[in-house]
């Protein structure tokens, strides 16, 4: 199996941010959280090398990190830019004789930039030691990160090597840093998709003393629906790489995804959405997700117009459905 990266510290920042909006901005809230879905961190990322150095890495904590770096043995990666979270950017490490990666991470928003150093292995987990304090973002079981506060990267180094226990580390190299980044990241925010996106511990935990509980629903109202938008999007993922681009090209405009996360208003929504040309009333299901789609088939007049196209297997299983002429919908 190929192993995947450990989420880096920069998108607990970022997932920060997202928190801080809603936990922390809470005065009109239905003004302020119109259009969170767009808000949402992205599910995937694509680093985009940059043709000079970063102004921040003239900074005394960079220029001290980066000389230490190579004392220990890490070569230098590359420098990238990561458009999609807001501005962010990295300097990428290899140390290929002791299987590490390091990425040295900045926000705009965060007075300094921030170290990760980081080990994968060949069971598919990893261990991440990191220079920042803990941010209160619920951890994902198979890869750890272990936060040090100002720690120098000999110090994460070493308790890096004691982490790593007996198990083997995939091979580093500088050629696989920004991918290793790329892969990582991917498989942290499908884990917190797959696992229902934030928790109840993650949004208390920035809510303060003044935050009501008619400011806390409507956050968890708004953090379902952007789960339900990052959980959408990730199936459409996995449902491409499974057909294809070409194939799902041809069906997309004319498809929709039902996964078992729905309620059975949200899965009669669905379809009257997706029927919107037509004059028919969806009844609502009892059931919820597929279930409840198969309900509905069963009940709309419509139904020979819709097919099942496809499955989508995983934690969140789903089925991709479609119409067979092009006039159902736009």
């Amino acid at each position: 199996m190929f192993a995947l990266l450990v989420l880096p510290a920069l998108v607990y920042l970022f997932f920060r941010l997202f928190v801080w909006r809603v936990g922390r901005k809470l005065a009109g809230m239905v003004e302020e959280l119109e259009g969170l879905t767009e808000f949402a961190t992205p599910l995937r990322i694509k680093l985009s090398a940059a043709p000079e150095p970063f102004p921040w890495l003239s900074d005394s904590k960079a220029q001290r990190i980066c000389s230490e770096m190579k004392s220990l043995g890490f070569e230098e990666a590359g420098n990238f830019e990561v458009p999609e979270l807001q501005n962010a950017s990295l300097k990428a490490f290899a140390w290929p004789q002791q299987s590490m990666y390091a990425y040295l991470c900045h926000h705009p928003s965060k007075e300094q930039c921030f170290l990760d150093i980081i080990r994968v292995f060949e069971d598919g987990t990893s261990v991440t030691l990191s220079d920042v304090e803990d941010t209160g973002v619920d951890p994902c079981p198979a890869h750890r990160n272990l936060k040090r506060p100002g720690s120098t990267a000999a110090e994460l180094v070493k308790e890096l090597r004691k982490a790593s226990g007996k198990k083997k580390a995939l091979p580093a190299s500088v050629e696989d840093a920004a991918a290793q980044y790329e892969k990582g990241y991917a498989a942290i925010m499908d884990w917190r998709v797959e696992r229902g996106g934030v928790s109840e511990d993650e949004l208390l935990a920035q809510a303060d003393e003044d935050t009501t509980e008619e400011e806390l629903a409507a956050a968890r109202v708004e953090f379902r629906r952007t789960h339900l938008f990052q959980l959408h999007e990730l199936l459409r993922i996995r449902y491409e790489e499974k057909i294809g681009a070409m194939e799902w090209a041809l069906i997309e405009d004319k498809s929709f995804i039902c996964h078992d996360r729905l309620t059975p208003h949200e899965v009669q929504q669905m379809v009257q959405q997706a029927l919107l040309d037509r004059e028919q009333e969806v009844p609502l299901p009892k059931q919820s997700g597929r279930a409840g789609m198969a309900e509905i088939l069963e009940k709309l007049s419509a139904r020979h117009e819709i097919i099942k196209h496809g499955n989508i297997p995983g934690t969140v299983e789903a089925d991709v459905y479609t119409f067979k002429s092009d006039g159902v919908r736009d």
